[in-house]
């Protein structure tokens, strides 16, 4: 299971505990208890367990188990286990056990759905434990609410400006359930950001929980596909975050480039904030926009997809070479910058390299518009020059990597680039790759 995924010892754990009481933070353990399970069930000692352990389908396309079956007494065994090896190293009371996204769960199982909350409620691992659990499965289905134990907080996200925090907290208050309000930094799926997004997000998830009476404010970052994204891209969101669950009034326009030239960066140059929130707002170059995603990678992740259409419809080699532009006047604000910050030329290399993995997707998707939208359909050397190109890339992000994360994590990582290397040398994609 932990085969190849550097994962933390135990005196790891209680040291970093230990790290983060020094410093006033509650280090809080989390532990998936139904969905987002993959990783134990692609093994077949778990396989049994899962909902449907001959995998499932979504719009026609398989896909692997996900998530674990409820009623199978062996499911229940493998959480408690799971949360008797985690939690005695944490003194954190509270911990979050996930609940959220069991993709495959039919409607008709949402009874089984209700009684495991209660079930891992009353565990004895859980005694004297808060329980935290994520509430998109009762914002779609509001009928299990009253269903839930006592002691339970629902952490209600959503990571798009427009998500409605206001009717489905106003429910939970209603209920008389305790709750928090649950943004993100819109950093992953983007290698640089969204930064208006992010801003939107954030403010929506305040004012939502100010005027609800939500008890806290948890901030989210997330790495989907190989998490592509370098911290800085994300402190954007952790410094907006911060700014509006202390003091909404205060902050909510607030002036982020400078306020992270001057507490995050220390850039005495004034350049470094303005061109991440820049960097950022790239995205906001073109006319397509996409949940959860940008739509200037989205072909990274998805090669195989036909840009200008669908999901990409409005897309246009002019918006592209003015986001190019943008890019290459982003970089010369990182040159200018003087980042006092210890990780500051780290910091700089990082957003650099961002910068050219998306100017060289901005290229790739040019090439594709001048001809039909399909890989298949640019000209092999304009295919072979795109591959060249991203050689360098690939073999940057191996030393970034490296400089803040452990090696696990890192081959499946790079395979995202090199899968889409790949492609342009052969000019072949594969249908299925990504879950698509």
């Amino acid at each position: 299971m932990w085969a190849d995924a550097s994962p933390f010892t135990a005196d790891e754990i209680r040291f970093l505990d230990g790290l983060c009481r020094e410093r006033h933070i509650e280090l809080v353990p989390n532990q998936n208890c139904l969905g987002h399970m993959g990783r134990w069930l692609e093994h077949e000692r778990y396989r049994p367990l899962a909902l449907f352990p001959d995998g499932w389908t979504e719009r026609g396309r398989w896909r692997a188990p996900t998530t674990i079956d409820p009623a199978k007494a062996g499911s229940l065994a493998l959480v408690r286990e799971l949360l008797a090896e985690l939690l005695p190293h944490f003194s954190s009371r509270r911990v979050h056990v996930g609940l959220d996204e069991p993709f495959e769960m039919p409607p008709e199982r949402l009874d089984d759905y209700a009684t495991w909350v209660t079930t891992l409620r009353r565990l004895p691992e859980l005694e004297g434990r808060q329980m935290l659990m994520w509430g998109d499965i009762l914002a779609e289905h509001p009928a299990l609410i009253p269903r839930l134990p006592e002691d339970v907080v629902v952490c209600e996200w959503g990571y798009e400006n427009w998500h409605p925090f206001g009717p489905r907290t106003q429910q939970l208050t209603d209920a008389g359930l305790p709750f928090w309000v649950c943004p993100g930094t819109s950093s992953w799926l983007t290698i640089l950001g969204r930064t208006t997004n992010m801003i939107g997000n954030c403010r929506a998830a305040a004012e939502a929980g100010l005027a609800n009476g939500a008890s806290g404010f948890l901030n989210t970052d997330w790495g989907d596909m190989g998490h592509l994204q370098y911290l800085p891209v994300s402190e954007p969101g952790f410094a907006y975050g911060a700014a509006v669950s202390w003091c909404l009034d205060t902050n909510r326009d607030l002036d982020l480039a400078a306020a992270l030239d001057m507490h995050v960066f220390d850039d005495t140059a004034g350049e470094l904030g303005g061109a991440l929130v820049a960097l950022g707002d790239a995205y906001l170059g073109v006319v397509p926009k996409m949940w959860n995603m940008s739509a200037l990678v989205m072909h990274l992740y998805f090669p195989q997809l036909q840009l200008g259409r669908t999901f990409t419809e409005g897309l246009n080699i002019d918006d592209l070479l003015g986001v190019e532009h943008t890019l290459a006047e982003c970089v010369a604000s990182l040159d200018r910058a003087r980042p006092a910050r210890a990780d500051g030329a780290l910091v700089l290399h990082e957003l650099r390299a961002g910068a050219a993995l998306v100017s060289l997707l901005c290229h790739d998707a040019r090439a594709r518009l001048e001809a039909d939208g399909w890989l298949a359909s640019v000209p092999d050397a304009r295919r072979r020059e795109l591959a060249a190109d991203l050689d360098p890339l690939i073999e940057t992000h191996r030393p970034l990597w490296l400089a803040r994360n452990r090696p696990g994590g890192l081959d499946d990582s790079l395979a995202w680039l090199e899968h889409v290397r790949e492609c342009y040398r052969t000019g072949v994609t594969d249908r299925a790759w990504g879950g698509w």
